[in-house]
């Protein structure tokens, strides 16, 4: 395992693997559980019949069909409770995942700091056109309509999220 792809993959198999001995663990509980009736009908059978070796051959397969049960059921609980990774596993699959989650979230403040930029001239564009604009009014004496420019976004809803000056950072990297 190498890459987050292998190690989805990995991890499906996985757990597809333990989903099927815990169903496997299942079906021999329910087939227990169908033994213990039939020799539990098989005990009543061989007391009414009072054959001490029918009687004897009938607790031999209760008692088997029970620890039968008994087993099954701890392994399906040991299943449940065990984990899909060894310690070796978990550190390996931890260090690709924080590998790929830090690549990623470079690649992602990178391209956010080329749309950053974008935003910026546009918001520079917006300043010169609305600055434009106020000077013919103010030459023509014709007062403007309040209109928010995207200067205006640029500067209250992009500079000042917390996020900003780490995608700024990011321009370099």
């Amino acid at each position: 395992m190498k890459t987050i792809e292998e190690l989805e993959v990995f991890l499906s198999e996985r757990v597809s693997e333990k989903a099927e001995k815990i169903k496997e663990c299942k079906e021999n509980i329910q087939k227990s559980d169908q033994e213990i009736e039939k020799a539990n009908a098989y005990l009543l059978d061989a007391e009414s019949k009072e054959t001490p070796n029918a009687y004897q051959t009938a607790k031999d397969a209760l008692w088997s069909a029970s620890n039968a049960k008994e087993f099954y059921t701890k392994q399906l609980e040991k299943l449940k409770n065990s984990s899909l990774l060894t310690g070796q596993e978990r550190q390996e699959a931890g260090d690709i995942l924080k590998g790929y989650l830090l690549k990623t979230n470079r690649e992602q403040y990178q391209e956010a700091a080329g749309l950053m930029d974008q935003l910026q001239a546009i918001s520079d564009r917006s300043n010169e056109f609305a600055t434009k604009c106020e000077n013919l009014s103010d030459l023509i004496g014709y007062p403007l309509p309040r209109v928010d420019y995207a200067r205006a976004f640029y500067a209250q809803v992009v500079e000042l999220v917390p996020m900003y000056p780490l995608i700024t950072e990011s321009k370099g990297e």
